[in-house]
């Protein structure tokens, strides 16, 4: 009998405490490791440039791997090179795309896929290119105390394996989040001119090109930037300009263009001249000719000194001169002796003259052929130029009608 009940206890003991192995285990696996983070320290101003972050992580169990988050998001996921050890020790290199302000979050993943909280540190990264790098403390192989979990962990034998494993949770999400500043002003500012001028302006320069022109021709006026004004103006009708700049000007006569510079009561001018040469005609040619006379005509090849019809003679001739035309006049009489009566030809337009003849008028009571000529005097220097149309007789005077 007494062999049966020391047999029962030790069975129901061992029963027991195959039980409460695993739960044990089962609560150390579900707390997950400890993490820490070395460098760098918060709130340390860094230049802009690769970050190592260290860090270190504990577990009674092993340690698999280290996860690195920046504002909330992973950047990278570091095996440990030494998965037996309980204590990792993490480097793990990161470049801030920028200046700013950044919460960097770094925690432990133990062998039985337990994650644990989050260690959390905040950085500024901006610093001028070759800013001094603050000092990196120095890595800790003492983990910091353990907060309150609820549980005691319990360190299991290094060769045993757990009973029951608890599988992560879909996604973690971190217990406290600092989220990132606003957008991080730059800390070079170029700040804006003072308004307004003080004292006298001063002008680069002001030149007209060319400086002497014909009349009809341009000149180009340029000045250079005027600065500690209030505004530029040109006269002669220009205006307030911008500066620098330039403008064409085309003057009849010499003329005197002044810049004027005002900053408030103060003044600042210069001038430049542009010079306009009046224009010169070459002199005519000679005129030694005297004027062309053609297209010669006659309203009829005969007329009557009365009684009958016609009793008139039209004569018409085409005139020019590029000394222009003075004077034109008819010459006629009749028969082949005689002297010639002239009388003068009336311009009608278009360089033509015409002159209309009565038989009445003819001198004497010669009858026969009616002949006649044109001569004609330029405008040239001096007396001028006549010229003479050949002698016509291809017109009849009769007394009158036979009846």
């Amino acid at each position: 009998m007494k062999r049966l009940g020391l047999f029962l206890f030790l069975a129901l003991f061992a029963t027991i405490a195959a039980q409460c192995e695993p739960q044990a285990a089962q609560k150390v696996a579900q707390v997950g490791p400890r993490t820490w983070i070395d460098a760098p320290l918060p709130n340390s101003n860094l230049p802009l440039a690769s970050v190592e972050i260290i860090s270190h992580s504990s577990d009674p169990l092993q340690i698999v791997q280290v996860e690195l988050s920046v504002n909330g998001a992973v950047v990278r996921t570091d095996l440990n090179p030494d998965s037996q050890r309980t204590l990792a020790t993490m480097r793990q290199p990161w470049m801030p795309p920028g200046p700013g302000n950044y919460t960097l979050m770094v925690r432990a993943q133990n062998s039985t896929g337990v994650w644990g909280d989050y260690a959390t540190t905040v950085v500024t990264v901006g610093g001028a290119p070759g800013a001094p790098t603050p000092p990196t403390a120095t890595p800790s192989l003492v983990p910091p105390p353990p907060p309150a979990r609820g549980v005691t962990a319990t360190p299991l034998p290094p060769t045993r394996t757990p009973t029951s494993i608890v599988p992560p949770p879909p996604t973690r999400t971190p217990t406290s989040i600092v989220p990132p500043p606003p957008t991080r002003t730059p800390t070079s500012i170029v700040p804006p001119p003072p308004a307004g001028c003080r004292g006298v302006p001063s002008i680069a320069f002001f030149s007209a090109s060319p400086s002497s022109i014909t009349a009809g021709q341009s000149a180009t006026l340029s000045w250079g930037a005027v600065t500690n004004a209030d505004s530029v103006e040109i006269d002669h009708g220009i205006g307030g300009v911008a500066t620098p700049g330039s403008t064409s000007v085309s003057p009849a006569t010499t003329t005197t263009y002044t810049l004027t510079a005002r900053c408030g009561s103060n003044t600042k001018t210069q001038q430049v001249t542009v010079t306009v040469q009046t224009r010169v005609l070459p002199p005519p040619p000679s005129d030694t000719t005297g004027p062309t006379i053609d297209r010669i005509g006659t309203s009829n090849n005969f007329f009557y000194r009365s009684g009958c019809s016609p009793l008139s003679i039209q004569v018409t001739a085409h005139v020019t001169d590029p000394s222009g035309v003075v004077n034109v006049n008819l010459w006629y009489r009749v028969g082949s002796s005689g002297s010639f009566t002239s009388v003068s030809m009336d311009a009608i337009g278009s360089d033509t003259y015409r002159k209309t003849v009565n038989g009445s008028e003819v001198p004497g009571t010669s009858i026969g052929t009616w002949q006649f000529y044109i001569t004609a005097r330029d405008g040239a220097s001096g007396l001028g130029n006549v010229s003479q149309s050949p002698t016509n007789t291809s017109v009849t005077l009769y007394s009158t009608c036979v009846r």
